[in-house]
């Protein structure tokens, strides 16, 4: 979990140095234990980032860690059954996305395939 939270972290600072217009103070995202959430923020003013969000294509983590190379795409679990002699490798952002979208816990199956 600590890798995800640092990537996390690494990808939300890289989207808002992009964009030159935003101010903003940065509050890291942390996970909390208890709840099992990824949260930032104090408790006044919490954001919560749940497993669905963080796996969505609208928050563009998915794509960020495919484009920046911290997904292992030669991994065991990254493999689609084809036919009895074949088996196909996930190669895409889109790939990635569908996988994640049929897992049970999409952020342990994330975990298994970072880098």
């Amino acid at each position: 979990m600590k890798k995800l939270i640092e990537l996390l972290n690494e990808y939300e600072k890289s989207s808002y140095e992009k964009d030159t217009n935003w101010v903003y103070e940065w509050d890291e995202w942390e996970y909390y234990e208890p709840n099992n959430r990824i949260i930032k923020g104090n408790w006044e003013n919490e954001e919560v980032l749940t497993q669905y969000e963080l796996c969505s294509k609208q928050f563009w983590f998915i794509k960020w860690l495919v484009e920046n190379d911290k997904i292992e795409f030669n991994n065991d679990k990254m493999m689609i059954p084809y036919n009895e002699e074949y088996k196909l490798y996930v190669v895409s952002y889109e790939h990635l996305l569908m996988l994640l979208s049929i897992q049970d816990n999409p952020i342990e199956f994330l975990i298994g395939i970072l880098k």
